[in-house]
């Protein structure tokens, strides 16, 4: 990603998200590193899949023991207020889902957080879709 593109995604992120400390750093190829002031946060990734330009927003959120999807939700919901300091941000559990919940900004989706128990430690990884469009001056 060049750094037009990631100052492009940055911008959408921080309105999105109504935090002016999120920041987008350029890697090598089609990413780059998403931080929230100083803080690595995410890695974000491009695709150019049917002609169009999309981005995947990643962020691992460990949580320690699992007690339950309900239960998860409702701790993933605090810790992303609070990483995020927006009240607006919601997670809820998934109708007959085990392994995952939704994120929401507001009314709007924003994202699924997969529980991910494979390594020591569970945590939910954060998985937040970025369209071509939703960058574009006029989108939102």
């Amino acid at each position: 990603m060049d750094v037009k593109e990631t100052q492009q995604v940055e911008a959408y992120l921080k309105k999105l998200f109504g935090n002016m400390r999120i920041r987008v750093a350029p890697q090598k190829g089609d990413a780059a590193t998403v931080f929230l002031g100083e803080e690595p946060i995410g890695d974000l990734t491009a695709d150019d899949d049917d002609d169009e330009r999309s981005y995947n927003l990643r962020m691992e959120v460990p949580i320690g023991e699992s007690t339950g999807v309900v239960e998860d939700a409702k701790r993933l919901d605090v810790y992303l207020k609070r990483k995020f300091d927006n009240e607006k941000l919601r997670v809820t559990a998934r109708p007959r889902k085990l392994d995952s919940v939704e994120a929401y900004l507001g009314e709007e989706f924003i994202g699924v957080l997969f529980l991910d128990d494979q390594r020591a430690g569970r945590s939910y990884i954060f998985e937040m879709p970025i369209l071509g469009m939703d960058l574009e001056p006029n989108a939102g």
